[in-house]
């Protein structure tokens, strides 16, 4: 009886494993593929309303950073970790006839910055600070530059890879949601 039991408890666990490993290949069979895209810099890459360049990118260091984006100390986080800012300039430019709003742009294309073991989010005091608007919208035709920076510290990085920094390959990650979009920095 007890042999019974045991062979029963054992079809019921595998026929829960079986339908348990369908349901998740039939849920995942079923989803969109996701399109990546990915650009160099100076590429024009082509939207429906804006036309986008990057057109200076790199990381340098605290100093330097506080210097190029006038944002004072508001940084540093320790003095026993190394810190450094990773940048990028847009060139983005109006194709449309129509104005677009300043936010509504900034939604678009604030993203992130990634290498294959990091990502991080644009800093928005910085983009706040280092981005000046002149009119009221981005009116068509306009050209405007607009940057954004994160910060790289070493915490997240090994030693080694961290002393190797230069050797990443980092991109500006412009859209992750229908397609997935990045910019490799050089």
């Amino acid at each position: 009886m007890k042999e019974m039991i045991k062979k029963l408890v054992c079809i019921l666990f595998a026929g829960i494993a079986l339908f348990w490993c369908y349901r998740i290949w039939s849920i995942n069979s079923g989803a969109d593929e996701v399109k990546r895209f990915e650009f160099t810099m100076n590429q024009d890459i082509q939207g429906e309303k804006v036309k986008l360049k990057a057109v200076k990118a790199g990381y340098i260091s605290m100093d330097e950073a506080q210097e190029m984006f006038s944002i004072g100390n508001s940084l540093a986080l320790d003095d026993n970790i190394e810190q450094k800012v990773v940048y990028v300039c847009i060139e983005a430019v109006n194709t449309s006839d129509t104005s677009i709003d300043w936010s509504d742009l900034m939604e678009w294309i604030e993203c992130g910055f990634e290498t294959n073991a990091w990502s991080g989010v644009s800093l928005g005091f910085i983009t706040q600070s280092s981005n000046v608007f002149y009119t009221e919208s981005f009116e068509p035709g306009q050209t405007q530059d607009i940057w954004f920076a994160t910060l790289v510290d070493s915490s997240v990085f090994k030693e080694k890879n961290w002393k190797q920094l230069n050797v990443h390959d980092f991109y500006y990650v412009l859209s992750i949601s229908p397609d997935r979009m990045r910019i490799r920095l050089e």
